[in-house]
């Protein structure tokens, strides 16, 4: 589709740690930025992949995508902006500012 060639084109030159989840929370988009930052190939990170490789735990990666979509059914909420540690592919840590427009 010619018009996501131009979205993602755009995106990509944001240079941002851009990731689009869908409803139930698997990305459905990651950014190249945010692949070269974080170290993974896009693979790594699509789907549910997201929640488990950027976290430093499970049980974080759970919590954490339980609040993100609590945030998508909360319909009185436009934007929410909030920071957390990303984990790396090399197991370092990169901080993040999340802004969510729902």
């Amino acid at each position: 589709m010619v018009t996501l060639d131009i979205q993602e084109q755009i995106m990509d030159k944001l240079n941002a740690l851009i990731v689009v989840l869908n409803n139930d929370g698997s990305a459905d988009y990651v950014s190249k930025p945010a692949q070269q930052l974080l170290g993974y190939k896009s693979d790594e990170l699509l789907g549910y992949n997201w929640w488990e490789a950027t976290r430093f735990s499970k049980p974080e990666g759970i919590e954490v995508k339980r609040k993100i979509l609590g945030l998508f059914k909360d319909r009185n909420v436009s934007t929410q902006t909030f920071e957390h540690l990303l984990k790396t592919s090399y197991g370092g840590k990169n901080g993040c500012v999340g802004i969510f427009l729902i």
